[in-house]
């Protein structure tokens, strides 16, 4: 007894199933905040004692969590004898 071979792979019978998308426009129409432009997403996992710390050290300082996030990373981009991102 052999298996069937099938023509087609999941690709093709996804695109057959559903109709295409214009991912032009519907990426232009998105709003991307003031504070976002000429930004991209970075994610990573931290302990929950981490995030209370970046969370205190924020309302202590008056910095954001970005802007302290930010200066850090510049600073171990400095002691790795690399040129910080302003």
């Amino acid at each position: 007894m052999t298996k069937k071979k099938y023509k087609t792979g999941l690709s093709t019978a996804l695109q057959a199933a559903s109709p295409p998308i214009d991912t032009a426009s519907y990426i232009t129409k998105r709003k991307v905040p003031a504070s976002r432009a000429g930004r991209v997403g970075v994610t990573f996992w931290v302990t929950p004692e981490m995030k209370q710390a970046i969370a205190i050290l924020a309302a202590e300082t008056g910095y954001t969590k970005q802007a302290l996030l930010e200066e850090a990373l510049n600073d171990k981009l400095e002691r790795m004898g690399k040129k910080r991102i302003e």
